[in-house]
């Protein structure tokens, strides 16, 4: 029964709910008040047994969205908090070893000896980690044809550094 009242009234709240956001989030985030709704309305509905039947459901639901919105803000504020320690952390650097030096070397000019084709393929989905489909619209060919494309490219570049398939080779793995 309660779940019914608060499928059957949100809609009548919606233009609030609306307004509440457009207010909590400030002129200019218009989208960010629409995703704001959206959740409110969501949760509302996944949480309408939680309705106290013969309360007020506007209060409930605006009460709801302010909280969405102050987890929001929270969790942006750690986000910025854990961003700006990372970017302020010493970052370790280490010398390439001998072998990484040889393998970079190496890779470098398989890479070099590749098409054009194969070479702009891997560019672009390995390198650059474009969407296949991108790729795929970029050169009006099927998805299928790039996936064909880049596991041959792959194949080729494994084959040229000597490297098998079942060999573990970490990042460096074409």
């Amino acid at each position: 029964m309660t779940a019914s009242i608060v499928h059957d009234e949100i809609t009548d709240h919606l233009a609030d709910l609306e307004r509440f956001a457009r207010w909590l989030v400030g002129p200019g985030h218009g989208v960010e008040a629409q995703d704001l709704v959206q959740d409110c309305v969501e949760r509302a509905l996944v949480r309408a047994d939680q309705f106290e039947p013969g309360t007020n459901l506007r209060t409930w639901l605006m009460t709801m969205m302010r909280n969405i919105f102050l987890s929001r803000k929270r969790h942006d504020q750690v986000k910025r908090r854990y961003a700006e320690r990372q970017k302020q952390a010493p970052v370790p650097t280490q010398a390439p070893s001998q072998f990484v030096h040889v393998m970079l070397g190496e890779t470098s000019r398989a890479l070099a000896a590749l098409s054009d084709q194969e070479a702009e393929t891997i560019r672009y989905l390995v390198i650059q980690e474009q969407p296949h489909i991108a790729l795929a619209k970029h050169h009006n060919v099927p998805l299928g044809t790039i996936k064909s494309r880049l596991s041959r490219t792959r194949a080729k570049l494994r084959t040229s550094l000597g490297v098998n398939n079942d060999e573990a080779f970490g990042p460096l793995a074409a």
